[in-house]
């Protein structure tokens, strides 16, 4: 019987995987279907979404905008699509950057819950990579080289920081601080490095300084980060994607990360393609349009959410 569950398990997961386009396209269809009803009932239901998506495009395109001649990325009015992308891009990171982002867009209030999920994991990602990165600053190069130094540092890191938000780090970032300071004194031990008390207390500090948002390391990981993911949305498919410096000793939890928001950011985009697109061009000057309807043509250029997440290479 044990044998026959699993069979019929595997053959359900089978059709699945068979027929995951057109499940996809149904689920898209009748999730903007249910949108559009929502907006019929209150005509005002997508200011959090043209909000969120003003936000993400003036951060993009209004020095642009106001002055064409001083070079940069101009974009043209006809790029619509590309415009699309990136504005999209740009406000899905922007959505994982916060525990509660104000005004949350009605357009993803379906999937609210994983994102706020995964602006977890973003927190975790960067505040382990900080660690990291001051802890082998300080403990020099001999240490900071060791063999499995970093990884078995950032594994130890990344066990800590598991469901932790911007209320728990600063518990966390005191945990932190100590098994930083406990697995350089074991390194320097095995490289017979002496590790100074004021290296200790310079690593205990520093960490318990990435509490704060503007603290140097943090916000550049924190860039770094935000950049490769945003490139990742914009550019999922069409060239290889390499990890900015500093990033590699967190390879494989950013990768994991990319791949569960990819997937989700894509679907989303994919349902509400014709109201993006629609509002971008509202952006851009052209008319605003409010019979924006869904059309299972719109998507088609878009790569799917079954397309393969991002190489960790």
């Amino acid at each position: 019987m044990d044998l026959l569950e699993l069979m019929k398990n595997d053959l359900t997961n089978y059709q699945i995987s068979q027929n995951r386009a057109a499940i996809e396209e149904y689920s898209a269809k009748k999730e903007y279907e249910m949108f559009q009803k929502t907006l019929e009932e209150n005509p005002n239901g997508c200011n959090f979404t043209r909000a969120w998506l003003k936000t993400a495009y003036d951060e993009l395109f209004k020095e642009e905008d106001v002055d064409s001649e001083e070079g940069g990325r101009k974009r043209k009015k006809e790029e619509s699509e590309d415009v699309m992308m990136d504005t999209t891009s740009r406000g899905y990171v922007n959505l994982v950057q916060k525990d509660e982002y104000p005004g949350f867009p009605e357009s993803l209030s379906i999937d609210r819950i994983k994102i706020e999920l995964l602006a977890e994991k973003f927190l975790q990602i960067v505040i382990c990579a900080s660690a990291v990165f001051v802890t082998c600053n300080v403990a020099g190069r001999r240490i900071s080289e060791s063999p499995e130094f970093k990884k078995t540092l950032k594994d130890h890191l990344v066990a800590i920081t598991n469901q932790t938000d911007q209320e728990k780090i600063q518990g966390d970032l005191e945990r932190i601080g100590e098994q930083c300071v406990r697995e350089t004194e074991e390194a320097g031990i095995k490289c017979h490095v002496e590790v100074t008390e004021d290296q200790k207390t310079s690593i205990r500090n520093q960490i318990q300084a990435l509490i704060g948002e503007e603290n140097p390391i943090r916000s550049l990981v924190h860039r770094r980060v935000s950049t490769f993911v945003e490139e990742m949305l914009r550019s999922p498919t069409s060239v290889p994607h390499r990890l900015l410096p500093g990033l590699s000793v967190i390879q494989s939890e950013l990768c994991a990360f990319t791949s569960k928001f990819l997937r989700l950011c894509v679907h989303n985009r994919k349902t509400f393609y014709t109201l993006y697109s629609s509002l971008c061009l509202e952006f851009q000057g052209h008319a605003p349009s409010t019979h924006a309807v869904y059309r299972p043509d719109s998507p088609s250029s878009m790569p799917g959410p079954s397309e393969p997440g991002p190489s960790s290479s």
